[in-house]
């Protein structure tokens, strides 16, 4: 749960109050429960695949399927897999 720290309102995790609409935060993750208000200094995505909120650009990874992680798009061409040790 969430405490509004203008209403005190108690909530389900969110991006915004229920009662009275303040935004807790810019970017918010119903599955992560993650808030960052930072995303002016960066870029923040959820990867399905890793289960995970990553720092960055979606538009500038991949996820490689063999070694479970996102990757940065410019190590493609040149990225050697390993396969997941852990799943």
């Amino acid at each position: 749960e969430i405490k509004c720290n203008k209403c005190s309102h108690i909530q389900p995790p969110r991006q915004n109050c229920e009662q009275c609409g303040l935004t807790f935060a810019s970017y918010f993750c119903a599955k992560c429960k993650l808030y960052d208000s930072n995303v002016s200094k960066h870029a923040v995505f959820h990867c399905d695949k890793c289960g995970t909120c990553k720092v960055g650009s979606r538009e500038t990874v991949y996820h490689c399927d063999i070694c479970q992680c996102c990757i940065q798009m410019e190590f493609k061409s040149t990225h050697a897999c390993t396969p997941a040790k852990f799943k």
